[in-house]
């Protein structure tokens, strides 16, 4: 079992420099240098040109540069797509698939650079290459769900838009795996952070680390489902308090879990106290605005302290982890009450206990009184002594 984890030095300490030369020097070997770095040298080259220069320094400095990490590339093509550099990126990654053909990632990461272009055909033919290859690879999973999507009712509005379907399959989410297993990789994943993240322990000590790693581990038992261990991988990460560092977009860990599972009405979290903003044709009688006292009988600040460990953010930033609970909480409420088959409310100034129905439909919340910034970069005026100013883009950052 692998937990694929994405850390980037925007975390490092800020005494700390970090130049192509520091990223060299995180190589096994510090004589081998970096091709990626090595061709972003020359973006000034058409990426054929580029490609060309790969080819010729592989054969005359095979042992010169990282050719043998696939990494290398397929970072390199995604730091283009994000750039909106999408031939380009295309271009890098064909180069990747005919280095490693046999890797499922490889394919994966051409199938998003082919949706990125729009190219559905393509992108389909290699997300299901590299299902051949992993089939536990649900990106790819929800992906070609997406695209039979798009094709089946030609909503072309769900390429910009894929939230707007629900992209759930058995995703193997009650997969059990044995449970010594699951307490090696949980030890594994924290030994990694520790070693190579450049600021693991700015903001939590090493023993608090470690110390939240055995107590995830004692709640390991032969009946935990795969869901329940990224669970607990996820609060590994967020003790790091590195907003870069993180097991990917939440959006495949929301998958995760099945519509029937997730909190069946949208809520908001607003001064401690935790609201419903949308019953989600619950048709029952829940009043939207009213509060949310208990859920399961267990105390909102109980859920909401576990949840809020769970979240990663830089440095453990309340007014981001608002944010996000309030974009999520459908499945983050799911995920802190174990994923239950129901749900009852007790609510303020409600008498009894109000038991919901299946939720009809679900997305990422989307806050009606906050404009969406739809460019890298966004400058807002708010009014003579207020602007307001978003950054979208990691890579413009």
């Amino acid at each position: 079992m692998a937990i694929s984890i994405a850390t980037f030095i925007g975390c490092s300490s800020p005494n700390e420099e970090i130049t192509a030369t520091s990223r060299q020097e995180q190589t096994e070997d510090p004589a081998v240098k970096s091709i990626s770095l090595e061709l972003k040298e020359h973006e000034d080259l058409s990426a054929e040109k580029r490609i060309e220069l790969y080819k010729k320094l592989k054969a005359k400095q095979p042992d010169g540069y990282n050719f043998n990490d696939e990494n290398e590339l397929n970072r390199y093509g995604y730091e283009l797509l994000w750039d909106n550099k999408t031939e380009d990126a295309i271009a890098i990654l064909e180069l990747n698939k005919a280095e490693f053909p046999t890797s499922s990632n490889v394919y994966d990461s051409m199938g998003d650079a082919y949706f990125a272009a729009e190219e559905l055909d393509s992108a389909l033919a290699n997300y299901r290459r590299s299902l051949k290859l992993d089939p536990f690879n649900y990106n790819a999973i929800d992906q070609v769900l997406l695209i039979d999507n798009i094709k089946s009712t030609g909503n072309f509005d769900l390429l910009k838009n894929p939230e707007l379907v629900i992209r759930h399959v058995d995703h193997s989410y009650d997969l059990v795996m044995p449970a010594q297993e699951y307490k090696d990789d949980l030890a594994q994943l924290a030994d990694v952070l520790l070693a190579v993240h450049p600021a693991a322990t700015k903001f939590s000590s090493k023993e608090e680390i470690l110390a939240i790693v055995a107590a995830k581990q004692a709640l390991i038992t032969d009946s935990t489902i795969y869901a329940e261990f990224l669970w607990h991988c996820q609060e590994i990460i967020a003790s790091i308090g590195c907003s870069h560092t993180s097991s990917g977009s939440f959006y495949q860990t929301s998958a995760f879990v099945p519509l029937d599972r997730r909190f069946p009405v949208q809520t908001r979290w607003v001064k401690n106290e935790l609201y419903i903003v949308d019953d989600l044709k619950n048709e029952n009688d829940i009043v939207v605005g009213s509060q949310i006292e208990s859920i399961n009988g267990v105390e909102v600040s109980e859920i909401m302290d576990d949840i809020y460990n769970h979240i990663i953010t830089q440095a453990g930033i309340e007014s981001t982890k608002n944010r996000f609970f309030n974009t999520w909480s459908s499945t983050l409420l799911a995920f802190s009450l174990g994923m239950p088959k129901s749900y009852q409310l007790q609510l303020k100034n409600h008498d009894g206990i109000y038991s919901l129905n299946n939720p009809k439909r679900f997305g990422p919340f989307s806050d009606p009184t906050i404009e969406l910034c739809q460019n890298d970069l966004c400058l807002e005026i708010i009014d003579t002594t207020t602007a307001r100013l978003t950054v979208s883009s990691f890579v413009y950052y």
